[in-house]
């Protein structure tokens, strides 16, 4: 069964399948020279790469999303982003958050998708992060997030709880996505979900090593 990663360093996502390679490989050859210098590619300075592979970059690193705030701060324009809307480049999947032409649909990008729409300081929480985790027992939809109180987000799909205790040492990375830790996780959920929901969850983290008992047990008290 899938598992999430546990808090380990997020593995970078493929581009969707038929893609073009979003830069040249390490060690591109440009006249049987290698064109890759520290911070140049085929001669090209990275921080002169185009917006659009700036773009490209970025969304290969978000399951082929971007928000509308991300595409501006690498130079496109709202009049560039209405043309890659008409022309089917790009497709809006919520207000302000687009997906790239060609990116195939799945499960974490609907999470990514969600995230962005949220706002920048969306913590995935509660079922999704059990989920994110490797916990299989649980709902794929609704999709679960905090934000901190005064945000009034509301994204089709999503359930997003207005919390403000979330700290630092509380969120860890998966895929990518800042997530509750799989103890904390565990907590949000024993106040949402009955217990017979609850228990196939709980052994799920605690058997296999993810969230060990000690961590849980005092917050459920």
């Amino acid at each position: 069964r899938s598992r999430g990663n546990g808090g380990r360093p997020p593995t970078p996502i493929a581009s969707g399948a038929g893609q073009r390679p979003l830069l040249p490989r390490r060690g591109h050859t440009s006249g049987g020279r290698k064109c890759h210098r520290a911070g140049v590619r085929c001669g090209v300075p990275v921080s002169q790469a185009s917006p659009d592979s700036r773009v490209a970059r970025l969304a290969a690193r978000q399951a082929g999303l971007v928000s509308r705030a991300q595409a501006l701060a690498v130079g496109l324009t709202d009049s560039s982003l209405k043309r890659r809307l008409r022309t089917g480049h790009w497709e809006r999947v919520h207000p302000g958050v687009y997906q790239l032409a060609g990116v195939p649909p799945s499960w974490i990008g609907r999470v990514w998708a969600a995230a962005l729409a949220v706002g920048p300081l969306a913590v995935v929480t509660h079922e999704t992060a059990l989920r994110l985790h490797g916990c299989p027992h649980l709902a794929p939809d609704p999709l679960t997030f905090t934000s901190p109180h005064g945000g009034h987000a509301r994204v089709r799909g999503a359930f997003v709880h207005q919390i403000d205790d979330l700290r630092p040492h509380h969120v860890v990375m998966v895929e990518g996505l800042p997530v509750s830790h799989p103890a904390r996780a565990v907590v949000e959920v024993s106040a949402t979900l009955p217990r017979r929901r609850l228990g196939p969850a709980l052994d799920d983290m605690v058997s296999d090593r993810r969230t060990p008992p000690a961590q849980v047990a005092p917050r459920m008290a």
